[in-house]
């Protein structure tokens, strides 16, 4: 019997869940009313010394995210201010004993099984000995031995960037992002990111989602380019580990959550291959691809952007994907052969520490996608981030609320290879 991934979320009112861990802080994310939800990736304390001797027994271990909304002020009391905690190890207490400090104790047992929700309470947070500060750092880092080189890099992207006709879609995923660079018939030859609704935005998701992966280039199935360590930029591929064809990932040297490690190790054990981003290398050109590395602090910041060419378009123009990456970290972001005519919304549309002067200014046929879920806990789209777009001269815009959307111009529906009988990955609309 074929194991079917689920995105679904299942609330539990048992009490029997662990109640302490090393969290990581992976994600700061600003809401709509100004708040602050924190993403803390958590394994249970016991569990450290297993790991320390083992990194390969995550496989073996449940995962669990503890998220908490805050202000600034409860914030600062109850870890630091962000840019002393963003990416820093705690030791956590939680409960159901009732407290200010109200939680969300994510636990997920395998990708087939839906993610079990409990409502709990952060008791106490401390600092962590230095030893076990280095134990963890250690396991939820890439290796030195695990970074790519250069040509390693441009062997796997070669195929999929000198494709000669090609086109660029971005699939509605909800919450999250995926997308692809695909040939006229509208087969992926690349992917760039695999992501969705996940946690708080599962319900974002589409109920049924399956990816193409038929080959591309002698019995190969397409690539993918990770943006950023983000979840809900990989996890369409986490949720369906045990049905998509093990396949090439380029991924971004960023220090790891325990959810993101056991992302990588699972990946590893189905036979996918892994190439971290060289470090130090800020540009890379491939054909008709540019990937540059972003050299911001935070998990967003600090990912890759990517720059595509594609050719299927009577006068051809270049499209940027940002991932979540604020725009002024984009390096080369500035050169005179980058400039776009197409973009990817960075960070679906969010308003949070953009500064409104960095959006790059767009070339014809200035075309703008917003990839977003209906209902989302963050309110995007926001109406100023669209504003500030707008001014300059992202006049032309879709979103993914209603479907996959390319930034092709289409007179009618473009099925996939399959006619939908294989997957989901069928473009509704266009320019």
């Amino acid at each position: 019997m074929e194991e079917k991934p689920t995105n679904e979320i299942k609330l539990s009112n048992k009490k029997d869940y662990p109640k302490n861990y090393y969290s990581f802080i992976d994600k700061i994310e600003e809401m709509r009313n100004g708040v602050l939800e924190i993403h803390l990736g958590s394994i249970k304390v016991e569990e450290l010394d297993i790991l320390n001797e083992n990194p390969n027994s995550i496989l073996k271990l449940n995962s669990y995210e503890i998220i908490i909304v805050l202000t600034q002020d409860k914030l600062i009391k109850l870890f630091g201010t962000e840019e002393e905690i963003d990416q820093s190890w705690f030791l956590i207490d939680i409960s159901d004993t009732k407290s200010e400090y109200s939680s969300f104790l994510y636990e997920e047992l395998s990708s087939e099984e839906p993610i079990v929700q409990y409502n709990v309470f952060i008791d106490s947070t401390s600092q962590l000995e230095e030893t076990d500060k280095e134990k963890l750092s250690r396991i939820f880092s890439f290796k030195k031995k695990d970074i790519s080189t250069r040509d390693e890099i441009k062997k796997v992207l070669l195929n999929a960037s000198t494709e000669r006709n090609s086109f660029y879609n971005v699939y509605n995923v909800g919450q999250g992002s995926l997308t692809a660079l695909c040939r006229h018939n509208n087969q992926p030859l690349l992917y760039i990111d695999l992501g969705g609704g996940c946690y708080k935005n599962a319900h974002t998701y589409r109920k049924t989602l399956k990816i193409c992966d038929t080959a591309s280039f002698k019995g190969e199935v397409p690539p993918v380019i990770l943006t950023h360590f983000d979840g809900d930029h990989y996890w369409t591929a986490h949720r369906a580990i045990n049905t998509i064809k093990p396949r090439n990932w380029i991924v971004p040297n960023q220090k790891l959550s325990p959810k993101q490690l056991l992302f990588v190790k699972r990946l590893v054990s189905k036979g996918h291959k892994i190439y971290v981003f060289p470090t130090g290398l800020t540009r890379l050109n491939i054909n008709s691809l540019t990937i540059v590395q972003c050299n911001g602090r935070t998990k967003n910041d600090s990912g890759l952007a990517v720059y595509l060419r594609p050719k299927y378009h009577d006068k051809p123009f270049q499209i940027l994907n940002p991932g979540d990456a604020n725009y002024r970290y984009i390096t080369h972001i500035a050169d005179s052969d980058l400039t776009i005519g197409g973009l990817v919304a960075t960070h679906h549309g969010s308003e949070h520490n953009i500064r409104w002067s960095d959006i790059p200014t767009a070339v014809l046929p200035k075309r703008i996608i917003y990839s977003f879920g209906f209902g989302n806990t963050y309110g995007h789209v926001g109406a100023k981030s669209e504003k500030e777009h707008y001014k300059k001269e992202w006049v032309n815009k879709l979103s993914t609320l209603n479907g996959n959307v390319s930034f092709i111009t289409l007179n009618n529906e473009v099925e996939s290879p399959c006619r939908g009988k294989n997957c989901d990955l069928s473009i509704s609309n266009g320019f």
